[in-house]
């Protein structure tokens, strides 16, 4: 690694995130952190693997990337062979090696690249290379970790495949890596698997993209954002809203979101067919799932230990009251009330029923929530990025 120069001048950063094109939450961090360094007037070269489309990923994350940015798409017979040994697995119900590809993709650009920049930021999770920041949505190569937060180890191959993913991984000596992480959950999950010390930095959310009419003007309603999958538990949040049908109170149910699983979203569009109370969006454009949060007053979200919950974070902003299940970092965005929380189906009928039976807890809690949505602001993530990548190089 070259000689460190002194803090805010500026600087290179490479900044890794394998397979930046997936779209999701962990990509907005990575993008939003490329654009943070670059506005700042760092150098910046971004690793990945695929075919990026900067410009493209500009449009779907309304950034504006400066001219100078670089994009490396890192292609090893490595990367390869994991790629390929993934389609032949597929009839096994293997559809993707992702923890592997990163673990390989990780190695070759630490090997070849490092040497080129003062710092590396790898923001796709766990990067364990002297010397680097990371930003870890959940300590996946974790075994102890993801046996308490995931269903995976209960697969037959998964504890295998597991080990050899840590075997790949090999982490070196941390004592000069910087670790950030999303929520104050993970970051005690951090420190209680791996003894790892981390600080919060929460992902970026567009919040400045809604504007709420007033709470009478919105639907007695329920919308539910996720992708449709048993992880995320959809099937239970009908569940809720048709024991609170069964209490006399009327309201229903959007779920937005793309299919996870075919089998379990074509299960659910069957009880749509069933309920004219249900409404199975699916994959919808992003003015849409505006319209729709802003549009009801009530947002549910099924998924158990949530590293954070951007989908939880939208709905306050959009002026919602949000139900979360009472674990992981989702419990964080709604400030731990318990007026917003549930264990089960059954407890968060009765929680749900209580506030919507109510005006004045209503009121209560819109005023316990207001303004906390604007924490979770993109300029704040990226302030906060900036400053945590720039103080490795005091």
């Amino acid at each position: 690694m070259r000689p460190i120069r002194q803090a805010r001048a500026m600087a290179d950063f490479g900044v890794l995130h394998e397979g930046i094109n997936a779209g999701g939450g962990a990509e907005a961090v990575g993008l939003h952190t490329v654009s943070a360094l670059a506005d700042a007037g760092h150098e910046v070269t971004l690793y990945t693997t695929g075919e990026p489309d900067l410009r493209t990923l500009a449009d779907d994350y309304d950034l504006d990337f400066p001219a100078e940015v670089r994009v490396r798409s890192v292609r090893t017979p490595a990367i390869s062979a994991v790629n390929h040994a993934a389609t032949l697995a597929r009839p096994l119900g293997v559809t993707d090696f992702p923890l592997l590809r990163t673990a390989v993709f990780e190695r070759v650009v630490a090997r070849r690249y490092r040497p080129d920049h003062d710092r590396l930021v790898c923001t796709h999770g766990e990067f364990q290379v002297d010397g680097a920041v990371e930003y870890v949505h959940f300590p996946y190569f974790s075994a102890d970790a993801m046996r308490r937060y995931d269903t995976r180890f209960a697969e037959s191959l998964y504890p295998a495949y597991h080990r050899v993913c840590r075997t790949v991984k090999r982490r070196e000596s941390d004592a000069e890596t910087l670790t950030l992480t999303n929520s104050a959950w993970t970051a005690d999950v951090l420190h209680e698997t791996l003894g790892t010390d981390a600080t919060v930095v929460h992902p970026p959310v567009a919040v400045d993209a809604f504007d709420p009419p007033t709470w009478t003007e919105q639907e007695s309603g329920f919308v539910a954002v996720g992708r449709l999958h048993p992880l995320k538990r959809q099937d239970e949040l009908v569940e809720v809203v048709a024991g609170l049908r069964e209490r006399g109170i009327d309201t229903h149910l959007h779920l937005v979101g793309s299919d996870g699983s075919a089998e379990y979203a074509d299960r659910l569009r069957a009880q749509a067919r069933e309920f004219d109370w249900l409404h199975v969006e699916g994959r919808v454009a992003r003015d849409r799932l505006v319209s729709l949060l802003e549009r009801h007053r009530y947002a549910i979200h099924g998924r158990r230990y949530e590293h954070f919950g951007i989908a939880v974070a939208e709905a306050l902003a959009a002026g919602c009251l949000p139900f979360v299940h009472a674990s992981g970092g989702q419990q964080e965005v709604v400030a731990g009330i318990d007026a917003l929380r549930y264990e089960d189906v059954p407890s968060a009928v009765t929680t749900t029923a209580s506030v919507l039976d109510s005006s004045e807890t209503q009121a209560s809690l819109r005023d316990r929530l207001d303004g906390r949505a604007a924490q979770y602001s993109r300029d704040r993530f990226e302030r906060a990025m900036r400053e945590a990548v720039e103080s490795t190089l005091r």
